[in-house]
């Protein structure tokens, strides 16, 4: 077994910085997996995301 790790970045201009569900992610590649074969799909979140469907954003105020 080989172990790497992988480290991205993310280019965003939105207001809200994005976030994933977990801080680490693992998963397992067999040797014969076609190349560009995608190997792990995750969702970056900002914290305006929508909940069941509509965007839920928090207004204060003034």
């Amino acid at each position: 077994m080989i172990t790497k790790f992988i480290r991205t970045g993310i280019a965003d201009k939105d207001d809200y910085p994005l976030f994933f569900e977990k801080a680490f992610y693992e998963t397992e590649v067999d040797e014969n997996e076609e190349i560009n074969h995608p190997l792990l799909t995750v969702t970056a979140r900002t914290h305006n995301e929508y909940i069941y469907g509509r965007a839920v954003n928090k207004m204060r105020k003034t």
